[in-house]
């Protein structure tokens, strides 16, 4: 009986368990990470909720052109010849908050053995809707 009685309670507390840990999100536990090669962008939950709040309705709090020139400021020297803009995405973090994912792409090119060879090294940063810019960390070798 008391072996009968420990499970109907262990089962009644299982479902208010799960409902407190299912108010945490994978997103407020970890980051999300980019992968560059000038180095690694870590985005936070806490980079996310610290800066304004965007109602999707309405204009960002930064504008397309002003997230481009804030992570033209910090771009280190090109790895190529020519850079370019790659792309940009307006970002959703588990409707937490947006970002911008802001891509450069540096080209060289070369030749040996009459063959011709381009070399692309991409460069991403992200910008929060404050203006902040989370800028790669170089990386390791």
């Amino acid at each position: 009986m008391k072996f009968l009685l420990c499970g109907v309670l262990l089962l009644l507390a299982i479902p208010s368990y799960a409902a407190i840990t299912n108010d945490l999100t994978p997103s407020d536990i970890s980051a999300q990470i980019f992968e560059s090669d000038y180095g690694t962008v870590t985005l936070s939950v806490t980079d996310i909720v610290s800066g304004p709040r965007w109602n999707a309705g309405s204009e960002p709090p930064i504008s397309i052109a002003t997230a481009i020139a804030a992570v033209t400021k910090v771009l280190p020297p090109s790895k190529g010849e020519t850079r370019t803009l790659s792309g940009i995405t307006l970002n959703n973090y588990d409707g937490k908050g947006w970002y911008y994912l802001v891509v450069f792409e540096d080209y060289h090119t070369f030749s040996r053995d009459e063959l011709h060879f381009i070399v692309t090294n991409r460069y991403i940063a992200v910008v929060l809707m404050d203006g902040r810019v989370l800028a790669p960390s170089d990386k390791t070798e």
